[in-house]
């Protein structure tokens, strides 16, 4: 009775934190709210146990019991963890709700996969920020390969006329696009089935190249 008792306290993440996670998603209408109030009770509650099993004893002038203190230090750092850990999959939720290809991607451009180094290196000039991407296509506008703009870089201007693009690329594997409209957790399932193909996705907007999105700055921003 006690363990179940305890169970029902409100705090993640025994069964009452749960609870009191829905209960607070029902009434504010965010299932982050809700996590993040019950963790912090769980947090709080595994401070408390820690300060009643030291405090109770001091108070009475007494010192405190170390078998009893070992064990409320086990549930206490098991309570801490669970709730922290709740906690830190509440922010990333959160974090992923806000997810689009603007916020998560680098803005790129398509040409030909005819097209040569020179025309890459003035289509990210004319794009007027260094941080834009060049992607490839084929006769039918679809994606064949991506510019690597550290090869592009490493070009020597003299040659830039002579160097077909191509031999500056990565291929663009099979499954490696994903939808530009997605957002959200919707965009954040497109992305990790895509980076299951290449580290490197490129997202289509009406058929067309819109931006590429690299897995270790979504990484990035998911734990900012």
């Amino acid at each position: 009775l006690l363990v179940a008792g305890f169970n029902l306290v409100p705090g993640l993440p025994l069964d009452g934190g749960q609870l009191l996670a829905a209960l607070v998603w029902k009434v504010t209408g965010r299932q982050h709210t809700g996590t993040v109030a019950a963790a912090w009770v769980g947090r709080a509650l595994a401070v408390g146990l820690v300060a009643w099993a030291l405090g109770r004893p001091l108070v009475s002038g007494r010192t405190p019991d170390t078998f009893t203190l070992v064990w409320t230090l086990v549930v206490a750092v098991a309570v801490w963890s669970g709730a922290s850990g709740a906690l830190r999959q509440a922010v990333s939720q959160e974090r992923a709700s806000r997810l689009t290809v603007e916020s998560t991607g680098r803005a790129a451009i398509a040409l030909p996969r005819g097209a040569t180094a020179a025309e890459a290196a003035h289509g990210v000039r004319a794009a007027g920020t260094s941080l834009t991407e060049v992607v490839l296509v084929d006769e039918s506008g679809a994606p064949v390969a991506y510019v690597d703009r550290a090869a592009l870089d490493a070009v020597p201007p003299a040659a830039l006329e002579a160097t077909p693009a191509w031999s500056v690329a990565a291929p663009v594997r099979p499954g490696a696009v994903i939808d530009a409209n997605l957002e959200g957790q919707d965009l954040l399932m497109a992305l990790v089935m895509a980076f299951r193909v290449q580290p490197v996705v490129v997202a289509l907007r009406d058929g067309a190249p819109v931006a590429l999105v690299v897995d270790a700055e979504v990484a990035r921003q998911l734990q900012r």
